[in-house]
């Protein structure tokens, strides 16, 4: 009963003729599921993951390419023994340059 499903949005846009940047912004989100045995007894677990990042380059000359961006993760893991090992969280608040 394995399942896995995923889905990813990409709006790029750029402004290269007159500020010599581009913008990207991406969603993405992922879901599984999944059944396995644990002593003897089904356990069913199902996955959620959302995520958003935002991008921008900026190349005024061939030689200077300039990066910043940030990305924003949200995980939740439902199980359906024990709901003590439920997870929900947010991850990966980074910012890159």
């Amino acid at each position: 009963m394995p399942t896995i499903a995923s889905s990813t949005a990409n709006l790029p846009s750029g402004f290269h003729e007159k500020i010599d940047s581009r913008f990207n912004l991406n969603s993405e989100i992922g879901f599984s599921r999944g059944q396995n045995f644990i002593n003897s007894r089904e356990n069913y677990t199902s996955g959620l993951e959302l995520r958003q990042s935002l991008s921008w380059d900026y190349t005024p000359k061939e030689w200077f390419n300039l990066h910043a961006g940030a990305e924003l993760r949200w995980n939740q893991t439902l199980y359906s023994l024990d709901k003590a090992f439920n997870q929900d969280y947010l991850t990966n608040l980074e910012c890159r340059t």
